[in-house]
């Protein structure tokens, strides 16, 4: 067919051809805008529940921070209620939220700002070249230890960087000390290696208040007047009468110099040993509970190996009331109590703290971690961020 109609119906096809191009690309974009439409309505979606989660596991942090507000000071071990918090808290019910916490004591820690030689390189994997290149990065001078390093060590590396020369900040900062590998750091997943970062503090002690929440005893400048009514009930007058004699001679500067007071048997002395201190100090830091270290950490310390055990074994029916009671150990002579006198504690002020919070209906968690310092009349957030990882037993930053 030829003609007017045979163009007409030419034309009806190239029409057709456009108009189901345009209906394709119509439906495209429709599909984009749809798809695009449900995208951010599943970010925004997940945007709150992810700030939901935040604050579900702020709540988790709160409730560990009531937790140890409400505990008695006086002592604190693996029975109190803050270390039975676990790796859940049921109390805290929260729709579409699981909430996990867990509060673990500082001073079970050895602390790197106040750890002696001996103490670093009694720890696993320690060797006396990186404890000498620990105890430089802490001091405040560029001169290497014997066997240590300093500014002029890390500043020949690739990528250079100079020694704080201050105390550490967080327990993350060994990793840039010399020697201080990822084994070192992390351990090797055994028990006789659990890594440095599971054994070392950079904040812990304990107020220097007694059982009764009185602050210690200065047994240098306090009068025979306060000794007699401070210790009176467990030193006889001529013992009293020795201290003062001892105290006529110069300060002591130490407890250990206190367990050496002639006319007092140790032993007696040791009993006041939780009442007294030798200067004016209201926090004793880098102080190790006896109570919540690990034989690792108790060993650091200067305590023999098997009365790191013995110390254990007694606390898991019996806690540490008092530091005095450590001279009742088996294997517990003068000596040992002269090399750990001044280190040890039954009591705590600053608390490791992670919260966690899972959603139910999503893939999505969000935790926080934080230190609290429990040396005030209340909890003391001192430092704290949000973590991702679970409470797994290893709680808070490492800082």
């Amino acid at each position: 067919m030829s003609g007017p109609f045979a163009r007409k119906t030419g034309n009806d096809g190239a029409a057709l051809i456009v108009a189901l191009f345009a209906l394709t690309i119509l439906t495209a974009l429709a599909v984009t805008f749809a798809s695009v439409a449900r995208t951010d309505a599943l970010l925004a979606g997940n945007r709150a529940a992810a700030l939901q989660a935040f604050y579900a596991a702020q709540s988790g942090l709160n409730y560990c921070r009531g937790v140890l507000a409400a505990d008695d000071p006086a002592t604190d071990s693996a029975g109190d209620e803050w270390a039975q918090v676990g790796d859940s808290a049921p109390e805290l019910d929260i729709p579409g939220f699981t909430v996990s916490a867990v509060i673990e004591d500082e001073s079970a820690r050895l602390n790197l700002n106040t750890a002696t030689s001996d103490m670093l390189v009694a720890l696993p994997g320690m060797t006396e070249e990186i404890a000498d290149a620990i105890l430089d990065w802490r001091d405040d001078d560029d001169e290497p230890g014997p066997l240590g390093a300093e500014s002029d060590y890390y500043l020949s590396l690739p990528s250079p960087y100079e020694a704080a020369n201050g105390p550490f900040e967080t327990v993350d900062e060994l990793r840039l000390v010399k020697g201080v590998d990822a084994v070192l750091f992390d351990g090797d997943g055994t028990a006789a290696n659990p890594g440095l970062r599971n054994l070392v503090t950079v904040r812990s002690g304990e107020r220097n208040v007694d059982r009764e929440g009185r602050a210690r005893l200065n047994i240098n400048t306090a009068d025979p007047g306060q000794l007699a009514v401070r210790l009176g009930d467990i030193l006889t007058d001529d013992e009293l009468a020795a201290v003062e004699r001892r105290r006529r001679r110069g300060p002591l500067t130490s407890l250990a110099a206190a367990l050496t007071i002639a006319g007092v048997p140790w032993p007696t002395m040791a009993q006041v040993l939780d009442r007294i201190r030798v200067d004016d100090r209201s926090f004793g830091e880098g102080t190790v509970n006896l109570n919540t270290a690990s034989e690792q950490v108790l060993e650091a310390i200067g305590l023999p190996a098997d009365v790191a055990q013995a110390v254990v074994d007694r606390r898991e029916t019996q806690p540490f009331e008092t530091k005095g009671e450590l001279a009742d150990v088996a294997g517990v002579t003068q000596e040992v109590m002269l090399a750990v006198a001044d280190s040890i504690a039954t009591k705590s002020s600053v608390f490791r703290v992670a919260a966690s919070a899972q959603a139910e209906a999503r893939p999505l968690r969000a935790g926080v971690s934080a230190l609290l310092d429990r040396s005030g009349q209340a909890p003391r957030l001192i430092v704290w961020r949000e973590d991702s990882s679970p409470p797994s037993g290893q709680a808070g930053p490492q800082e």
